[in-house]
């Protein structure tokens, strides 16, 4: 069985990984291709955990601050590639795009959770975009190599699966299948108002 998992470092980015059942903390903290530094702890769901503990949790980050849970909040530029955050709170919408490290370009808005806001707002919502449309919803799509890293990003649902992997910056690979939602589709075919789009060489979820 095939589950997802954020890793990454408090505060700062994460990274969605999907990976087998059975995989360790170790093992999808490699797999995200992040360093644990000397001296921090590792939670998952906020319980201290080891790096040989199984991953049966939604959420392992390193930290050197005790932390019963973790704020998160996505970041990115619509349509476009989403940057998932750990928050220790009270930062600013720029606060949280610098940590993502994104350049807001002239003439774009920046919504949060659908609402227009000032680059001084404190963050409260799940998700911030900065664009040059108006739009009241984004849809967000995972995209990714089955097992591996997931990118998040936002589209509004008639780009064609071809194109989102292009954004994501993940090459299309020979041998493989594509499954949306877990359903064996075309890379011409739209994205649609799914939720995950993986590349596998193994037959995995529906058929």
């Amino acid at each position: 069985m095939m589950r997802t998992v954020k890793v990454g470092m408090m505060p700062g980015r994460l990274v969605e990984v999907a990976v087998e059942d059975a995989t360790n903390v170790a093992q999808v903290f490699e797999i995200a291709g992040i360093e644990i530094p000397s001296g921090y702890e590792v939670r998952m769901d906020g319980e201290k955990v080891a790096m040989d503990t199984i991953i049966t949790g939604n959420l392992v980050v390193a930290t050197k601050m005790i932390k019963g849970n973790s704020s998160t909040v996505k970041v990115g530029m619509m349509p476009g590639r989403l940057v998932e955050l750990a928050l220790q709170g009270g930062e600013s919408v720029q606060d949280v795009f610098a940590l993502a490290g994104i350049e807001i370009p002239l003439g774009y808005e920046v919504r949060m959770d659908g609402e227009k806001v000032d680059l001084s707002t404190t963050v409260t919502g799940n998700l911030v975009v900065a664009t040059k449309l108006i739009k009241g919803n984004t849809h967000t799509v995972k995209v990714g190599t089955m097992p591996g890293r997931l990118v998040e990003i936002a589209v509004e649902g008639t780009e064609t699966i071809a194109q989102v992997f292009e954004i994501a910056g993940i090459e299309l690979l020979s041998g493989y299948e594509l499954r949306r939602d877990g359903e064996k589709v075309e890379s011409h075919q739209t994205v649609g108002t799914c939720n995950l789009i993986v590349q596998s060489k193994l037959i995995k979820g529906n058929k």
